[in-house]
């Protein structure tokens, strides 16, 4: 007898052929890349104290998608902090590191552009670390946060909707 086969559906309250009663979901999620303003979500300095924050590729979910290139704006609140210098990371090794527009700290902006010839598939390099002193109380937290991402894979395809920023919220007590 032919047997007859059907694609799975993303999302099923129910499952057809199982027995009475007993119901399967499963969630389809693409693969991203995530870009980490900070190792976690969340952070305080003192005032007038200097709080260092790496922006990391976590390429732990990007299902072996290629990133070689990224742009973004570094952002924070210039009444809260200002800005003292950038480091940068092990992401652009290979290829070339610029860290454009510091001109526009006084408006907390700092344009970041990269590229690594070889790109990633893994690991969790750091792109740049910026270091920003606090410089006003900040007690709901600000957040400091990536915006304006550019990305692309070694064959210069426009991969920039699989990158998912996540922001830091400092706090200033």
């Amino acid at each position: 007898r032919p047997t007859r086969t059907t694609a799975p559906r993303p999302s099923r309250s129910s499952c057809a052929g199982c027995p009475l009663g007993t119901s399967r979901s499963f969630t389809i999620l693409p693969p991203f890349i995530g870009l980490k303003v900070n190792a976690s979500p969340t952070a305080t300095v003192t005032n007038g104290s200097n709080i260092s924050i790496p922006v990391i590729i976590d390429m732990s979910t990007a299902a072996g998608q290629n990133i070689a290139s990224l742009q973004f704006d570094f952002n924070w609140d210039p009444t809260k902090f200002n800005f003292v210098s950038s480091t940068n990371g092990s992401f652009g090794a290979s290829g070339s590191f610029t860290v454009n527009n510091t001109t526009n700290i006084a408006t907390g902006t700092v344009n970041v552009a990269i590229s690594d010839n070889n790109g990633f598939t893994t690991g969790t390099p750091t792109i740049i670390t910026i270091v920003l002193q606090a410089k006003a109380q900040a007690a709901a937290g600000t957040p400091v946060a990536a915006l304006n991402i550019v990305a692309g894979d070694v064959n210069a395809n426009d991969i920039s909707a699989l990158v998912t920023p996540r922001t830091v919220t400092v706090t200033v007590p």
